[in-house]
C-alpha cells in the first residue's frame, strides 16, 4: 500500500494526492467504472451525472473537500466528474448493497485507551488502489485515513485519537 503525506491548502493537499497516487486513481475509475455497472446496472456517464446531482449540497457544506477532489482530478489527469463519482459511490450505486465492513472498538478505562479496529469486505481488486494518506492541514489536527485511490477519505484517526471507522 502507498503511504502519501499531504500538507497545505485543501488544493495543496488534492494536487499532492492526485500527483502521487494518479496510477492507483486510474484504476480506481477503471474498477468503478465495472463496479457501478455491475452492482447497479448504470454506465460510468450515468454514474456522473448522478454525482453531480450531489454538488450544490457539497459546495454549500464541504466546499473544502470540492476543492480537494477538484485538485486531485486536475493532478491525476481525469475529469472532476470522475472524483467526484468515486466519493459517492455509495450514493450512487451501493444503497442495496447487503455487505459490508466490521468495526469493533473497547475502551480501557483504567488505563485511559481505547481500541478501534475495522476489516475491509469489499472486493479484492479494490485492494490495488488502496493508499495510506496522511493529511495535514492549517490550524486542524493531522489525520491519517486508509481510502481506495481518488476518495478523499474512509477510514482512519487524527492525532488527538478519535478514530472513525465505516
Amino acid at each position: 500500500m502507498k503511504r502519501i503525506i499531504c500538507k497545505g491548502s485543501p488544493r495543496e493537499i488534492g494536487t499532492q494526492y492526485g500527483t502521487a497516487a494518479k496510477e492507483e486513481i486510474l484504476f480506481s475509475v477503471q474498477s468503478y467504472r465495472e463496479i457501478f455497472h455491475q452492482a447497479a446496472g448504470l454506465s460510468w456517464e450515468e454514474s456522473r451525472q448522478r454525482a453531480m446531482c450531489w454538488l450544490p449540497i457539497l459546495c454549500t457544506h464541504a466546499s473544502m473537500i470540492v476543492e480537494e477532489m477538484k485538485a486531485i482530478a486536475e493532478a491525476a489527469g481525469v475529469e472532476f466528474e470522475d472524483i467526484l463519482a468515486l466519493n459517492l459511490r455509495s450514493e450512487i450505486a451501493l444503497t442495496t448493497y447487503s455487505d459490508g465492513c466490521t468495526s469493533i472498538g473497547q475502551v480501557d478505562m483504567e488505563h485511559n485507551t481505547a481500541f478501534v479496529a475495522q476489516n475491509w469486505d469489499w472486493m479484492d481488486s479494490q485492494s490495488r488502489s488502496l493508499v495510506g494518506l496522511e493529511i495535514h492541514l492549517p490550524e486542524k489536527p493531522a489525520f491519517f485515513n486508509l481510502a481506495e485511490a481518488g476518495i478523499v477519505g474512509k477510514y482512519g484517526f487524527n492525532e488527538r485519537g478519535v478514530g472513525v471507522c465505516l
